[in-house]
């Protein structure tokens, strides 16, 4: 029974280890996005790799779904929108970086056709070490 016991808490501590690998970033600016890309989809967009429409849009959310597809930088747009890459700035800096994040009006969520950019960084996870179940007897003597 007690070794049963060690595994599940071993269990119960790594769950908690990885759930607490929370994604970190740093805010790079506001970025143009180019004007005459398509309104949904990646094609054309200065963060071409992943987009992502959520009516509850955070900047936590978007850094998230793109530190999840290995992804370099994460860009929030217009109050709602996600935009993923690993290169930006192909359309240079903006100042319209005003619109509220559509799930926490005190963040921002970039502008029309402007980002705000986050460097993804993922948080580095202590390693953990084995651990030995205690001693459960055996076939040696106690002397």
């Amino acid at each position: 029974m007690r070794r049963f016991v060690t595994v599940s808490w071993s269990i119960v501590f790594l769950g908690l280890a990885a759930s607490a690998s929370a994604q970190t970033a740093t805010h790079l600016g506001c970025f143009a996005d180019n004007q005459g890309a398509a309104p949904t989809g990646t094609m054309g967009r200065d963060l071409d790799g992943h987009a992502w429409n959520h009516g509850a849009m955070t900047v936590g959310a978007c850094i998230e779904q793109c530190a999840q597809r290995g992804f370099r930088f994460a860009g929030v747009q217009y109050g709602s929108w996600c935009f993923c890459g690993n290169a930006f700035n192909r359309h240079g800096p903006s100042t319209a970086c005003t619109m509220p994040c559509a799930g926490n009006a005190q963040e921002v969520c970039g502008g029309v056709w402007a980002n705000s950019v986050y460097r993804v960084q993922r948080a580095v996870q202590p390693r953990i070490a084995p651990q030995t179940p205690p001693h459960q007897g055996g076939t040696g003597s106690p002397n």
